[in-house]
């Protein structure tokens, strides 16, 4: 299944449709699909749904909605925090986006 997905002229992701397929799909065999649909602009096969996120162009590839306002994206088209996430075995952490840290996320009893 691959999911084609419609960008904008500022290259946000708006709207996803479903193709049943499961060989390769160029953006030639994107492009003739869409037409035969009827539809117009600009469609980006992918194996997910990207809805608001973004398409980039340097990196050929569409990334997630940014998370946060202080991430930003590494070279693999990854968003990544200002701050390392840290690894502590039995530890859950939450992005602090006022304080720029990881905090520790208290478990939730159980009843």
């Amino acid at each position: 299944m691959k999911y084609l997905n419609k960008i904008d002229s500022e290259n946000v992701c708006v709207d996803c449709i479903i193709a049943d397929e499961s060989e390769t799909l160029t953006q030639e065999k994107v492009n003739a699909f869409i037409s035969m649909l009827g539809l117009t602009g600009t469609y980006i096969a992918a194996d997910r749904n990207y809805i608001e996120g973004s398409y980039i162009p340097e990196l050929g590839r569409l990334v997630f909605k940014k998370p946060y306002p202080s991430w930003t994206l590494d070279g693999n088209g990854e968003w990544a925090p200002p701050v390392t996430h840290p690894q502590t075995e039995g530890v859950s952490y939450a992005w602090n986006e006022s304080e720029l840290q990881w905090s520790v996320v208290s478990e939730v009893p159980t009843p």
